[in-house]
């Protein structure tokens, strides 16, 4: 009698999982496999834009710096440091931007991420546009001690660069969405600013 009792102590301990019970483990695991998978697929666009953004930021840079080491000329004259010229790539004028390539999408092949002005290969699309704007820039400065306004030097210039890339990294992120306009596309960019004189 002893012995009938543990048996079916025994057996009711060594009882299995439920279809029920299996369900419900199985859909939980599905709805977290689903949530990781999103986690990596988001986790790829934002890399993607910090990619375009970053790249954006070092062609600004670098435009600036070449701008800055040209000799400035007088404001009447033409691009590339008289007054002039818009920023972003649907303003760009002639004189005032330049086409950039990056080599890192051959054929669906990772390249070396070196950057031109001229096409890596044949067909290659242009990757970011730069453009600039130069204009007058009077600034007012109070001297400290008389507390009277600084005469501006002459010959002041603003110089604003801004990089853009021509394909977006990311859809409709937050900068863009508007009522309505969840799939717009935003390009990543970088824009720089300073001001110029005649003596540096």
């Amino acid at each position: 009698m002893r012995h009938e009792k543990q048996k079916a102590q025994i057996s009711q301990m060594e009882g299995g999982f439920t279809l029920l019970e299996t369900a419900a483990a199985t859909m939980i695991m599905t709805v977290g496999l689903m949530a990781i998978m999103q986690l990596f697929v988001l986790s790829m666009v934002y890399n993607k834009s910090s990619t375009q953004t970053t790249i954006a930021a070092t062609l600004a840079k670098r435009q600036m710096e070449k701008l800055l080491a040209m000799t400035l000329p007088s404001p009447e004259e033409p691009a590339p440091l008289g007054y002039g010229g818009a920023l972003g790539n649907a303003n760009k004028v002639e004189g005032y931007y330049v086409n950039c390539y990056v080599d890192f999408d051959r054929n669906g092949q990772k390249g070396t991420m070196r950057l031109s002005n001229t096409p890596f290969f044949d067909g290659q699309s242009v990757s970011y546009v730069v453009t600039w704007k130069v204009e007058s820039d009077s600034v007012t400065v109070l001297d400290p001690v008389t507390n009277q306004q600084v005469p501006s030097l002459p010959g002041l210039r603003r110089i604003t660069v801004r990089a853009e890339a021509t394909q977006a990294g990311m859809q409709g992120n937050a900068l863009s969405r508007g009522t309505g306009q969840a799939s717009t596309v935003t390009p990543e960019s970088a824009q720089l600013s300073t001001i110029r004189t005649p003596y540096n």
